[in-house]
């Protein structure tokens, strides 16, 4: 659809999603900054580091949208609205599917319970926010992707492609 997904991308050495699109320096900028047993900010500096990782971004692809895709994200919300022109894509699982993901992947973290957690962070950032924002539901996405990449580049304002649903569905 025309957005610049930054990688490296971490690996999730899962046969049924090899690629979560997850940019490795951006997870590793939430890592540094963010508890991921409360979804809040462990210490200062993070605007400062998040406005150092725009301008890097926007040197790599300066006319582009950028995607960026970590759960952590929740956490930082209203600090990513503020460093960039956002237009944020909320992606809804049921607590369950999290969970047997996370067994699936043998992941330390990312349990139903951090969901909750990242969920309640989203609804609270929804109810107080001008940012543009779309909730997906996962059931969606997995059902009709094309579908739901229509919706999403009507949201974000790109160019629907035949390669779009695959790109979805293999970020989801």
């Amino acid at each position: 659809m025309g957005a610049h997904v930054p990688g490296p991308h971490y690996p999730t050495y899962d046969p049924r999603t090899p690629n979560s699109l997850e940019t490795w320096p951006f997870k590793t900028l939430l890592e540094r900054f963010v508890d991921p047993s409360t979804m809040t900010l462990q210490e200062a500096g993070f605007e400062d580091a998040l406005e150092r990782y725009r301008s890097k971004l926007a040197a790599q692809a300066p006319t582009q949208p950028i995607a960026l895709k970590h759960p952590m994200t929740a956490a930082v919300l209203p600090q990513i609205s503020r460093a960039f022109d956002a237009r944020l894509i909320f992606v809804m699982r049921p607590l369950d599917a999290i969970e047997a993901t996370r067994v699936r992947r043998n992941w330390e973290v990312g349990s139903a319970s951090s969901a909750s957690l990242i969920y309640d962070r989203i609804g609270r950032f929804m109810d107080q926010t001008a940012t543009p924002y779309e909730l997906v539901d996962y059931e969606d996405l997995t059902a009709d992707p094309a579908a739901v990449a229509r919706r999403l580049a009507e949201f974000t304002g790109l160019t629907y492609c035949d390669e779009a649903p695959k790109v979805v569905r293999t970020a989801s």
